[in-house]
């Protein structure tokens, strides 16, 4: 019995890739434990946030996805113990006996580490494309944006792409000249890694890109 934690990308990938395989062909012997009834593709949602992909071509139903020789268990791992092999869940019935864990549950987002963000995220000129209530106000925002400061930030904690926050502020760049308020636009990007980019090879291209396209950095 294989038991996958997570129902997003990774977690269905290395299921997909097992069920393909002859061992599990005709068995269910894989399990992906998912809370969620809604599969999202976030790689997606740079380009929601720029206004160049609908919302919806980045989700799918979760049941959709479920490889033919996979259950899915809807609900959330709350304990692994790994000397008893058992998965604990809050769904309250008896813990899963696995042979094999896949641990891919992704990232999960505490917004009130920042005093004032979740506020922030509800009203007025903040958006997060790392959330599927707000990406869309992302590209609402860069598309009524007259001019003023445009600040694009990173953090220095671990995040599901290292390079998603610049990558929207290249395209917000590219939208406010296509929009003709380039010039009253202030496009800076703030990084809590001290640098551009965490890999020195490709930091030292990205501060090029970002001068051609006159971005500040600090």
């Amino acid at each position: 019995q294989v038991v996958v934690i997570g129902g997003g990308s990774a977690g269905l990938a290395v299921a997909s890739q097992l069920a393909r395989t002859p061992q599990f062909q005709g068995k269910k012997d894989i399990l992906i434990i998912e809370k969620s009834d809604t599969h999202y593709y976030q790689p997606l949602w740079t380009l929601v946030g720029a206004g160049i992909k609908p919302m919806s071509d980045s989700q799918r139903p979760m049941r959709d996805l479920i490889p033919k020789q996979a259950d899915w268990l809807q609900t959330q791992v709350t304990r692994i113990d790994p000397n008893t092999s058992m998965v604990h869940t809050s769904s309250g019935s008896a813990p899963i006996q696995y042979d094999q864990l896949v641990v891919a549950p992704g990232i999960h987002i505490d917004w009130d580490a920042i005093e004032g963000l979740e506020d922030a995220l509800q009203s007025g000129a903040v958006s997060s494309n790392y959330s599927a209530t707000s990406v869309e106000k992302t590209a609402r925002l860069l598309k009524e944006f007259k001019g003023g400061n445009a600040i694009f930030t990173q953090p220095n904690t671990p995040i599901k792409c290292a390079g998603a926050p610049q990558k929207i502020a290249y395209l917000a760049e590219e939208i406010f000249r296509e929009n003709g308020v380039r010039a009253a636009s202030n496009v800076q990007f703030h990084s809590g890694l001290g640098k551009i980019f965490g890999v020195d090879k490709y930091a030292a291209e990205l501060t090029k890109v970002a001068q051609s396209r006159n971005v500040s950095v600090s």
